[in-house]
């Protein structure tokens, strides 16, 4: 048992170190002019999203919390999709771009259908994924918006929060229990 908790625990805080990576690399990422210095910035968020969704996606997964594991890897699949088209030709990363803030949505669907985590953070993830969709049907349908745009930025702005409460939940959590329940 006590080894378990301590499966546990360590999966807990790798998910959180990655999810809290992706959240102050993103942040700061909006702060540099030069493209190549924030497209780094971007990559290190996206790889740090990457890990910790996957990490996480075990330990749903082996609780029975199914559609939330599916959701963090789908997640993980938006973010890969994002970080693949950085430094590609500007229309295809624009297109890539759109395309993968719409996977964000059905992500967060699935992630706040099934109640692993507090309610506050489904409502915020709920709310960033229709900012998401709208704004990535935008950019499919040929608008240009770019990750500092008003639109994009609330949902980014959204999706921060969330991660930050699932990382709060995630480290409050004790053995055996639920996140929503610390």
């Amino acid at each position: 048992m006590a080894n378990t908790f301590n499966m546990e625990r360590s999966n807990n805080l790798i998910g959180a170190i990655g999810l809290a990576i992706g959240v102050a690399f993103g942040i700061a990422g909006g702060f540099f002019p030069d493209p190549v210095t924030q497209r780094t910035i971007y990559l290190i968020s996206s790889l740090g999203v990457m890990a910790g969704m996957l990490v996480l996606s075990i330990k749903f997964m082996r609780k029975g919390h199914d559609l939330t594991a599916a959701g963090l890897v789908l997640f993980a699949i938006a973010e890969g999709m994002m970080t693949s088209c950085g430094s590609a030709p500007e229309d295809v990363a624009m297109a890539g771009f759109g395309a993968g803030m719409a996977v964000y949505a059905p992500s967060f669907w699935l992630i706040c259908s099934q109640g692993s985590f507090p309610m506050w953070t489904r409502i915020t993830g709920l709310l960033a994924s229709l900012v998401f969709l709208v704004a990535g049907f935008k950019i499919i349908l040929g608008e240009t918006l770019l990750s500092t745009d008003a639109l994009p930025g609330a949902a980014y702005g959204l999706m921060s929060l969330t991660l930050i409460g699932w990382i709060i939940a995630l480290l409050r959590e004790k053995s055996g229990q639920d996140p929503v329940r610390p």
